[in-house]
């Protein structure tokens, strides 16, 4: 009788042994789940902030590239502006030095032609 009452206490004793080591293990499961999943929510949170800065460094970027463009393009236009001036001076300065060579020749010939007329007149 005695060793079926110290049995029965080993086996009370054991199970409850039992029953507190699956206690333990689904509280530590449960534990390890909650951690996973706030490391996952951790884990989203990092690479939201990542994509949200890498997005505004693109938008930093391309403002500045927009930017740059423009000071270009400013700069493009002035410079086209200037030569552009520069040319119609020039065409100003050929037109005129034209002109005045075909009035040289027109007075040469005119000249010519009255030293011809002088000079009949002359024989």
């Amino acid at each position: 009788h005695e060793l079926q009452k110290v049995n029965r206490i080993t086996n009370q004793e054991l199970n409850t042994v039992k029953d507190m080591a699956n206690k333990e293990n689904t509280s530590l499961k449960y534990q390890l789940d909650n951690t996973k999943k706030m490391h996952q929510v951790e884990m989203q949170g990092r690479l939201k902030k990542s994509e949200t800065a890498f997005k505004a460094e693109l938008e930093r970027m391309s403002s500045e590239s927009k930017a740059n463009n423009t000071i270009l393009k400013c700069q493009f236009d002035d410079a086209k502006k200037a030569h552009e001036a520069k040319m119609k001076i020039i065409q100003n300065k050929l037109e005129i030095t034209t002109k005045a060579e075909l009035d040289v020749t027109k007075k040469a010939k005119d000249s010519e032609t009255e030293a011809a007329y002088l000079k009949s007149q002359l024989n």
